[in-house]
């Protein structure tokens, strides 16, 4: 599946097992959203943040003063060499967590991969364009899809949504803002 942020909150889709951001992020809630759309049923997902080397290196050299408190704490979660999980941790609960993914026994964020992450990858320039190149492909493989989203799309216009992915087509031919079933009726 081919979505932009707007699929989010609320949507349960089984099977999404890799979110892919593409472009930096605008704060670290986005980051959680999105990612949380993957992962249904407690299964093993990834989540990347797909940058150029110049919108990096631009977040890497800009001033902290000058950024807002949500820009500051993506870029300390996007450009950090210690465990990103505990970045997390600490913006999402506000205590600065002591520990990193060996403490907390889960999966390991690419940080915690004992050099097989992506910060390794990224110092090694050559390795980390091939990654991209890698994940472009993954991204054209499946932007097939992106024209039966939009066909879809353009056929919802003027039905309800949310029954449509309840009920089915038939019982979608409703607006959204008429919808019984959001009015609790």
């Amino acid at each position: 599946m081919v979505a932009m942020s707007a699929l989010g909150t609320g949507i349960d889709l089984r099977g999404i097992m890799h979110v892919i951001h593409v472009e930096r992020l605008w704060s670290l809630i986005e980051y959680g959203q999105e990612s949380g759309r993957a992962g249904r049923g407690g299964k093993k997902v990834k989540a990347t943040i797909l940058m150029s080397t110049e919108e990096y290196e631009e977040l890497e050299e800009k001033e902290e003063e000058f950024m807002r408190e949500d820009e500051r704490w993506l870029k300390r979660f996007i450009i950090t060499e210690e465990c990103r999980v505990s970045v997390l941790g600490e913006y999402f609960d506000g205590v600065e967590m002591v520990v990193d993914c060996d403490g907390l026994r889960g999966e390991k964020c690419d940080n915690c991969m004992d050099g097989e992450g992506l910060r390794a990858q990224f110092k090694n320039k050559w390795r980390y364009e091939e990654r991209v190149r890698w994940m472009e492909e993954d991204v054209r493989r499946e932007s097939h899809r992106t024209g039966k989203v939009r066909e879809m799309l353009e056929k919802l216009k003027g039905r309800c949504g949310c029954c449509w992915v309840k009920d089915g087509w038939l019982e979608s031919e409703h607006k959204l803002n008429e919808c019984k079933v959001l009015d609790g009726h």
